[in-house]
């Protein structure tokens, strides 16, 4: 389930455990869990109404691994591993339009995908309108032999490069990959090497 908060003195909000910290630009309110969330403002200023509300997933049943980021586009780019059938996963995106999330698109697809909870791919755009996504395959027949699989597209997602992968050192753990955007349309990757 994804919580929205709509209001015009939203600059960022992080929902969480009881009565935590909402941050806005001028004004503090507390998020309080009962059953769900309410929110309430301080009462030294007048509050403004805010609405939240529930949206939709686009992932379909059983897919796991969710990863939001914020591109240099300023828009929400939400990914996530979704079943594809025997064995097989797929790495989808949608992109926040303003009040729903937009129709999926596939990354990649595959049989040989390294899946755990911990260690998920993700999606970042960069400021030249490139998408840039990782997941991770299986390379060798150990528990932890796994590599980084990172491919490009330069259309919005509709096309995505052969996916490429940044070591060649050994069939050890290679994940828990971090990507920056750089200016220039460039990028830096950083993961776990488990030699």
């Amino acid at each position: 389930q994804v919580l929205h908060v709509e209001a015009d003195v939203v600059e960022r909000a992080a929902l969480g455990a009881d009565r935590r910290r909402v941050g806005f630009r001028k004004r503090q309110v507390h998020a309080r869990q009962i059953g769900g969330f309410e929110l309430t403002a301080l009462p030294w200023r007048r509050a403004r109404q805010i609405t939240v509300r529930e949206i939709a997933s686009p992932a379909a049943p059983g897919s796991a691994e969710p990863c939001v980021e914020a591109g240099a586009d300023g828009r929400a780019y939400l990914s996530w591993i979704e079943p594809a059938g025997a064995g097989r996963h797929a790495l989808r995106f949608s992109v926040w339009e303003g009040s729903v999330w937009s129709h999926p698109r596939t990354v990649a697809e595959g049989a040989d995908w390294f899946v755990n909870w911990a260690d998920f791919p993700s999606l970042t755009a960069l400021d030249d309108g490139t998408l840039a996504a990782h997941w991770l395959r299986k390379t060798g027949g150990g528990s932890y032999a796994y590599g980084v699989a990172l491919s490009f597209s330069r259309d919005g997602g509709t096309t995505w490069s052969e996916p490429l992968t940044p070591h060649d050192d050994s069939k050890t753990e290679h994940g828990f990959v971090s990507k920056v955007a750089l200016p220039g349309g460039r990028i830096a990757a950083i993961w776990l090497d488990g030699r």
